[in-house]
C-alpha cells in the first residue's frame, strides 16, 4: 500500500486499536473515553454536542462514553445556569488524575515503537502531521 492516506489511516487504526487495549488493561477507561478526557482537558465546561463535533463521533457515542465517565466519578455534567437545556461537560479530580496517567502510560508504551526513528525525525514527522491535520481541518468547514 503505497499511497499516504490510506497508510496513515491504517496506522491511526492499529494506533488506536493499540491504545485501547492498553488503557482498559491499566487503567480501565477505553481509548473512546480517553479522547473526551483528553478534550475536557484542553477545554472543560463544553456541551455535549460540542465534543462531539470536536472529536467527529455522533452524540449518541458521546453520551454513551458520557454515561461511563460519570459513572466512574470521572466527569460530572452540570446544567447551564444561564440556558437551562445546556448541560456542560466538566473534569473531576479522578479524571484529572486518570487523564494525566494515561498520557504518561501512552507515552512511555509508545517510545519502542518510534524508537528506531530519531528524535529529529519524530520532531519532523510531528510537524508534518500537524500540517495535513490543519489542511484537513480547513477542507472539513469547506464541505
Amino acid at each position: 500500500m503505497d499511497n499516504l492516506g490510506l497508510q496513515l489511516h491504517s496506522l491511526s487504526t492499529a494506533l488506536e486499536r493499540q491504545s485501547d487495549i492498553f488503557l482498559l488493561d491499566r487503567l480501565d477507561i477505553g481509548f473512546a473515553q480517553f479522547k473526551i478526557l483528553l478534550a475536557l482537558k484542553q477545554k472543560e465546561g463544553v456541551e455535549q454536542k460540542e465534543i462531539s463535533r470536536l472529536l467527529g463521533q455522533t452524540e449518541a457515542s458521546i453520551s454513551r462514553q458520557i454515561a461511563l465517565l460519570q459513572d466512574g466519578k470521572l466527569i460530572t455534567v452540570k446544567t447551564d445556569k444561564k440556558d437551562r437545556r445546556k448541560h456542560r461537560v466538566y473534569l473531576l479530580l479522578k479524571g484529572e488524575r486518570i487523564i494525566n496517567k494515561a498520557l504518561v502510560a501512552l507515552n512511555d508504551f509508545y517510545e519502542p515503537v518510534f524508537s528506531n526513528i530519531s528524535q529529529k525525525e519524530q520532531l519532523e514527522l510531528v510537524a508534518a502531521l500537524q500540517k495535513i491535520s490543519t489542511s484537513l481541518q480547513l477542507n472539513l468547514y469547506k464541505n
